[in-house]
């Protein structure tokens, strides 16, 4: 009988990746939180953040379209109360 709550904070997913020019992020939070989702280029500027709000323990996804980015390689961040992690994206158009 799988939890209802995930364990652990965590980016489970990100497909596809490489993408053209959508994506999809999918994660998990163990507590309720605030949370935010930003995307930066690959000389660390903000470029745009995808979410920024207090969220329900549990599995969350959002959609990154990039259809006026460039292509490129692109870094997301995810900071969850205490938890941060960076994962690499790829936009190839």
């Amino acid at each position: 009988n799988e939890s209802v709550i995930p364990q652990k904070f965590e980016i489970s997913h990100i497909y596809p990746n490489p993408f053209n020019p959508v994506t999809t992020i999918q994660y998990l939070l163990p507590q309720n939180t605030d949370v935010i989702i930003s995307i930066y280029d690959i000389k660390g500027r903000l470029i745009t953040t995808l979410v920024s709000a207090f969220q329900t323990a549990g599995y969350h996804s959002i959609k990154w379209d990039a259809s006026n980015f460039s292509s490129s390689i692109y870094l997301l961040n995810l900071s969850a109360g205490e938890f941060t992690k960076t994962q690499k994206l790829v936009l190839i158009k």
